[in-house]
């Protein structure tokens, strides 16, 4: 997880796009989750850009 691209705020976590998968953090629990990689289905490990939909849920990334 060493370059941080991009950073998307959810309702609870604050998403983080790094060279090596998604880093998540709890914003009310005050710790780091644990990250989203390619073992958990990511394309691929190096994630370039996110966005967080608030209506749906729904987190959205952008790969090579």
């Amino acid at each position: 997880m060493n370059f941080v691209s991009s950073i998307a705020e959810g309702d609870d976590e604050v998403y983080f796009a790094t060279t090596g998968g998604i880093r998540r953090y709890d914003r009310f629990g005050r710790r780091w989750l644990a990250p989203l990689t390619a073992l958990d289905g990511l394309p691929d490990g190096r994630v370039e850009r996110l966005a967080y939909e608030r209506s749906s849920g729904d987190l959205w990334f952008d790969t090579p």
